[in-house]
Formats: C-alpha cells, sequence, structure tokens
C-alpha cells in the first residue's frame, strides 16, 4: 500500500498522512491558506510537498 504524506517544517509541527492522496491533499491545502497564507504557496507546491510511503501489505 502507499501512504501519502505532508509535512509542513519542524517550526510549524503539522503533518498529515493518510491512503487517501485527494484527502491528504485537501487537508494539507486547507492547513497552508489558513496557517501560511503570507508564505504565498500554491496549490502546486501543496502537492509537491506530498510525499508517498510504501508500506507493508495487511496480512489476511
Amino acid at each position: 500500500m502507499q501512504l501519502k504524506h505532508f509535512e509542513c517544517d519542524t517550526v510549524c509541527g503539522f503533518m498529515v498522512q493518510g491512503y487517501d492522496r485527494d484527502e491528504i491533499y485537501k487537508i494539507a491545502t486547507d492547513h497552508v491558506k489558513k496557517s501560511h497564507a503570507s508564505a504565498n504557496i500554491t496549490d502546486e507546491m501543496v502537492q509537491g510537498l506530498i510525499t508517498t510511503i510504501e508500506t507493508e501489505p495487511e496480512s489476511k
């Protein structure tokens, strides 16, 4: 499975992760717009900051 991960810098400390990229993107963009509005971070920049972490498949 592929875990999606978004993390701000250590000063902010915000982090979100999950398996639904669209949900992670929405949460991350909402955070950036509310907490970092003066930084002029675009939606495309947020997309670029979402990383993928390979996880072990669940055993059945």
